[in-house]
């Protein structure tokens, strides 16, 4: 019998170069090329080089070793930009994504010793993550029916549904379609159709089991096609201005 075959030599990342000062980089090629299987996608290969880092930060972020507070730092870092975009999908219209990654990062900063397995970090961060989406969600809509008075300002909560998304009429319609669902079957939209992750992958990453996983996966779909339907009709329907004199 054959062996297995094995993933191509593993090289250091550029955009590791932070942990550089921390971690050996021998240490992570090895852990990743022990991991990594042949069969891994580009974009499975890339998320484990940022697991594996993680792990060790982790670890050295929970020590009480001089590198504690740059290891927590260079942990904070590296998953920004992932935070980011995680928010700018799970918001929706009525919230702010670079306020929620800016807090839902510092809160990891707060909290990093509450981190029990260090290797599903990524795990950790995420249900952190939706957590605070879920919060300032029902922030939202408590203040949108019990307003603040005139003498205050909401800021921009309010905003664009199509902000940031850009100007192509497709993409507005999906945004508009993807607003009309709820935080919890845009999330799981996103995961499998924008993230492209496999569904073992999103029951590991959000603790569903399969059935229950397959079944919400369904039925947002189905909501979706729902909406943006609805929108597209609404869209085709020709709107006759009254004419002048009519009621």
């Amino acid at each position: 019998m054959s062996a297995p075959p094995t993933p191509e030599p593993a090289t250091l990342p550029a955009w590791l170069a932070p942990c550089a000062a921390l971690v050996p980089s021998d240490q992570l090629t090895a852990t990743w090329a022990l991991r990594c299987s042949a069969e891994a996608t580009p974009r499975q290969r890339e998320a484990l080089w940022l697991d594996v880092a993680s792990e060790r930060l982790v670890v050295l972020a929970q020590t009480s070793g001089p590198k504690r507070r740059l290891a927590a730092e260079t942990l904070v870092g590296l998953w920004a930009a992932e935070v980011l975009r995680w928010c700018r999908w799970q918001a929706g219209p009525a919230l702010d994504p670079e306020d929620l990654a800016q807090d839902t990062l510092v809160c990891a900063l707060e909290r990093l010793d509450r981190v029990r397995e260090p290797a599903l970090f990524r795990r950790w961060l995420h249900g952190l993550c939706w957590r605070r989406v879920l919060g300032q969600a029902r922030l939202s809509w408590f203040r949108r029916r019990h307003p603040d008075p005139p003498t205050e300002r909401l800021g921009e909560a309010q905003t664009d549904p199509t902000a940031g998304i850009g100007r192509l009429d497709v993409a507005r319609q999906v945004q508009a379609a993807l607003a009309g669902l709820d935080l919890a079957q845009r999330r799981l939209l996103w995961l499998h159709y924008v993230e492209e992750l496999s569904r073992a992958e999103i029951c590991a990453l959000t603790g569903l089991p399969a059935g229950t996983l397959n079944r919400r996966l369904t039925e947002a779909r189905r909501a979706f096609e729902a909406h943006a339907g609805a929108i597209a009709l609404d869209r085709a329907t020709p709107h006759v201005l009254p004419q002048e004199g009519s009621p």
